[in-house]
């Protein structure tokens, strides 16, 4: 033992130096960078002509508009107030009718001696009978809503008959609608949550295995948003045959790029980590109360507003890891350090605009990093961090796998801009700051708003064609019920007329408002 260790020692001695391998991989590293980096310039781009869109865009042509169709839209707006007035005297006709228990031209010449009273009559007759309309106004309200939730599905979760007569008006209506994003009021969002709490788990069942009421149904729940519509969703999922999985996995990934078991496997994390299905279920303030400034600071990386609410429980290893990835974040986004560097750049002009640029996407992180912290979301964290390490290029903090995970990050990022652009892209407003040519515009506009004026004035006509066929009937009868179900009819026919109009309505077309109230069926 002793000799075999004296001759190592030996050998150690004559050699004191042993060759050290060194693998320089920054080529490696650049390479993979690449591609990350032209993601990013995409992102950038397109986030400018977004901030274009809403800082600019929509402002000039909201202006342009008013100013070139103002005579367009002062008879569009006289013509309305008319037709609220007699959509309003159609809706009293049809209240008095049901709350009475009368024929319609019963309750027409009822309505009309009730106006002439009104004008006629002394201040304690009018008094009086603005309490009857009080009442009736309550009762149409109530009568509205309970129609609407019907409408909704139709009869036996199917389609009516009026559907059916104007199958080519509501494929038009569809592809007018497709892109348009699907979205709920707050009323609008409790009554869909009371329709799926309302369902058992046999009757939902049922529905699934018709794939059109499926697709609904899903339409629905996704609707609602990630965080209300995730325990909904996944019970839709749940009950889904396979063969109609397969389908909306096809259709969803046809229209997002993404695959819809994805998505699933994201809402289930949602409900798992922060316990939302009882709060979605139960609980009608949880509805998604974020401002356009929430939207605007977490657009990047889509992180929800709902996650302050519940903090995640970490282990002590990761508690020590989560405070590691943000003191290194805070060392990168800091606003002092943003200070610091801008004073050791160059100041021209190029320079300038990237800086900003780069200054404005570090002051939007950083928030975002003050949020995942208090939250302690590590997960988000660590991406924060390698897409920020990305972003500075700063490479060898990052590992090979990184690199490339954190390009797979930024490409999902830059497709849900894209889609959000090409939405956009239909807007007349689109680019309108940077237009010299306002032809296309006032050719895509024009027909729009004759169109909504050719509606208004149909509407106009088919309710005054029906008080004057209603004036001239015999009470009772067959002759009544005609009438009800013709009137019925035009104003189901002329919501549809509506909706299409109002979708293809400009984005800076004025009182939206009071088109919505354009409704006399209840």
């Amino acid at each position: 033992m002793g000799k075999k260790y004296r001759e190592l020692k030996a050998a150690l001695r004559a050699n004191p130096v042993r060759d050290l391998l060194i693998v320089d991989d920054q080529a490696i590293r650049l390479a993979h960078f690449k591609e990350a980096a032209a993601v990013i310039k995409k992102i950038d781009r397109i986030e400018t002509k977004i901030a274009d869109f809403h800082g600019q865009d929509q402002r000039l042509f909201t202006e342009w508009f008013n100013l070139t169709f103002r005579k367009d839209l002062e008879r569009i707006e006289e013509r309305k107030k008319e037709y609220l007035e007699i959509a309003k005297f159609h809706n009293w006709i049809v209240a008095i009718s049901k709350m009475l228990n009368v024929d319609l031209p019963k309750a027409f010449r009822l309505a009309r001696d009730e106006q002439n009273r009104f004008e006629k009559g002394s201040e304690e007759e009018r008094a009086r009978i603005t309490q009857e309309r009080e009442k009736r106004e309550e009762f149409i309200r109530q009568d509205m809503e309970r129609d609407s939730a019907d409408d909704m599905w139709g009869d036996e979760w199917g389609y009516d008959d009026d559907e059916a007569e104007d199958g080519a008006d509501k494929a038009e209506d569809d592809n007018d609608e497709a892109d348009n994003e699907f979205d709920l009021s707050l009323n609008e969002m409790r009554r869909v949550r009371k329709i799926f709490d309302g369902l058992s788990d046999r009757e939902l069942q049922r529905i699934c295995r018709d794939r059109d009421e499926a697709s609904e149904l899903l339409s629905l729940a996704v609707g609602l948003g990630p965080v209300e519509g995730a325990p909904y969703v996944l019970r839709i999922w749940k009950f889904l045959p396979k063969n109609h999985r397969s389908y909306f996995d096809k259709e969803f990934r046809e229209s997002t790029g993404e695959s819809m078991h994805h998505l699933i496997e994201a809402l289930q994390e949602i409900a798992a980590a922060f316990d939302l299905a009882d709060d979605a279920v139960n609980g009608e303030e949880s509805v998604d109360k974020r401002t356009s400034k929430d939207y605007q600071n977490d657009d990047y990386f889509r992180i929800s507003d709902r996650r302050h609410k519940r903090s995640q429980q970490l282990s002590a290893r990761d508690e020590e890891l989560l405070k590691i990835t943000y003191r290194q974040l805070v060392r990168h986004l800091h606003p002092d350090k943003r200070v610091q560097n801008g004073k050791e750049k160059e100041k021209e002009k190029e320079k300038e605009k990237e800086k900003e640029k780069e200054a404005q996407w570090m002051q939007k992180t950083w928030h975002i990093v003050q949020k995942s912290y208090q939250q302690k979301n590590l997960l988000e964290l660590r991406r924060l961090l390698q897409i920020t390490l990305l972003r500075l290029k700063q490479l060898s903090h990052l590992q090979l796998d990184e690199i490339r995970m954190g390009c797979d990050w930024l490409n999902g990022q830059l497709a849900e801009l894209e889609r959000d652009a090409r939405q956009l892209k239909h807007l007349p407003a689109w680019g309108f700051s940077a237009r010299k040519d306002y032809g296309p515009v006032v050719r895509k506009v024009q027909p729009e708003l004759e169109e909504q004026l050719r509606v208004i004035e149909l509407e106009i006509a088919d309710l005054q064609e029906c008080h004057e066929r209603l004036d001239h009937m015999g009470v009772g009868g067959e002759a009544a019920t005609g009438i009800e179900k013709r009137s019925h009819g035009s104003r189901s026919h002329g919501s549809r007329r509506r909706s299409r109009s109002q979708a293809r309505r400009p984005s800076a077309s004025p009182d939206r408002e009071a088109s919505s109230q354009m409704k006399f069926e209840f």
